[in-house]
């Protein structure tokens, strides 16, 4: 007889549950085999209930990135309108990188120097290298390093070509010879600056004078000039208390105080003297000389700075100078007298000068006499000689007679009378 089989309980009735199945979209069309399966679809929001304050709204969810596309650049949120009357954001301007040892440098004097305004240059002449800055210059090079230069020193070295100029490379930093300026040393001369004189350049022959007369230490101060040409084959340039100028033929040379302002007067290289060949050397009595290409400068407390020059000149410097028995000049050389003559006055003689009789010198006694005869425009007129020893005294012969004197006595002796 067939045994009657119980019909297996439900798992519900067997007590284990089950967990729940998902709701079917009874909308949705049934997938198809082997598909992939679809993002599930956010319900929709409900409505908002009567009166509720609205909802900040939701942003779309991006679709998911294409299977091997690149991810997009995320995007900025939109920012919001400035108010009305704010103040526009201050832009930071852009700044170079600093590297090396313009870097190093930099970094001890990135206060002064301010932000970079420029990469660095580098492959520059002598293998060095530059970089520009709000403030100033660092510039490099291998056998002296890194060097700052800075304010109106940066603005005179930048405006002649900087590093392409006569001057070259910075091979010292910037430093203080007294108070109150500053120096700074370059391959090829120097730049000096103080309140007074600005930024100035010296090089070359004259900077070389000027360092050995002890720079601004020295008794010319700071320079107050560039050089300049003040005529074809020299140059010059003034200093707070004198000059130095330099040609080919003289080097250069120092003028300042009364010497130095005599030729100035004179016209300086333009005058009748040319360019100094020695620099101021002291003599006798406190005084000083200085001799350039046509003639020399004395001065002395007690008559001051006189040229002398040409024939007189050389008779003065032949008798001495001023160790010699005329001393030094009192006035300069006088012009345009009798005859075409010129005279010279000295302090113990006097050197008169005419076309037909040459250069001579009157002293002591007989130079008294011939000043009370009316001198070259007297009856005596111009010497012929200079003084002579006779027996018992000295005499000088004129073109208009003879002048002798004796112990005590003075002869006078007109040519017409001697014939």
């Amino acid at each position: 007889m067939p045994v009657e089989t119980a019909a297996a309980p439900s798992p519900t009735e067997a007590g284990s549950p089950l967990p729940a199945e998902e709701p079917v979209d009874p909308a949705a069309p049934p997938a198809e085999k082997g598909a992939e399966p679809e993002e599930p679809v956010a319900p929709a929001a409900p409505p908002a209930e009567k009166g509720a304050e609205p909802e900040e709204p939701v942003a779309p969810v991006a679709p998911p990135a294409e299977k091997g596309a690149e991810p997009e650049e995320p995007v900025d949120p939109v920012a919001p309108p400035a108010e009305k009357g704010a103040e526009p954001e201050s832009v930071t301007p852009a700044s170079y990188p600093t590297s090396g040892a313009i870097g190093v440098k930099y970094a001890t004097a990135s206060a002064v120097l301010g932000a970079a305004i420029s990469p660095e240059f580098t492959s520059q002449r002598f293998g060095g290298a530059y970089q520009l800055f709000e403030n100033g210059t660092i510039a490099y090079l291998p056998q002296y390093g890194a060097y700052i230069v800075i304010g109106g020193n940066n603005s005179v070295w930048q405006s002649i070509g900087a590093q392409d100029s006569d001057l070259g490379y910075p091979i010292s930093a910037e430093y203080a010879p007294m108070t109150g300026g500053v120096m700074q040393i370059f391959q090829f001369g120097k730049i000096s600056w103080n309140p007074a004189t600005g930024s100035r350049v010296t090089k070359g022959g004259i900077g070389g004078a000027w360092d050995n007369a002890g720079g601004p230490l020295g008794g010319l101060g700071y320079p107050t000039t560039d050089e300049y040409a003040p005529m074809p084959g020299g140059v010059m340039q003034d200093f707070q208390y004198g000059k130095i100028s330099w040609n080919a033929a003289t080097g250069s040379r120092v003028t300042k105080g009364g010497i130095g302002a005599t030729w100035d007067s004179a016209g300086g290289p333009l005058s009748g003297l040319g360019y100094p060949t020695t620099d101021e050397y002291a003599t006798v009595n406190g005084g000083a000389v200085q001799n350039f290409q046509y003639g020399q400068i004395a001065y002395s407390p007690a008559t001051g700075s006189h040229i002398v020059r040409g024939a007189i000149g050389a008779m003065w410097i032949l008798s001495g100078g001023p160790r010699g028995s005329f001393g030094y000049p009192t006035a300069d050389e006088i012009t345009g007298l009798t005859g075409g003559g010129a005279k010279q006055y000295f302090q113990d003689a006097e050197i008169v000068w005419s076309p037909s009789v040459g250069t001579k010198r009157i002293t002591g006694g007989i130079r008294s006499i011939w000043v009370a005869q009316g001198s070259e425009a007297g009856r005596l007129g111009y010497p012929i000689s200079n003084a002579y020893w006779v027996s018992g005294g000295e005499g000088q012969d004129f073109q208009g007679g003879r002048i002798t004197r004796y112990s005590g006595n003075t002869k006078i002796e007109y040519a017409s009378d001697m014939q």
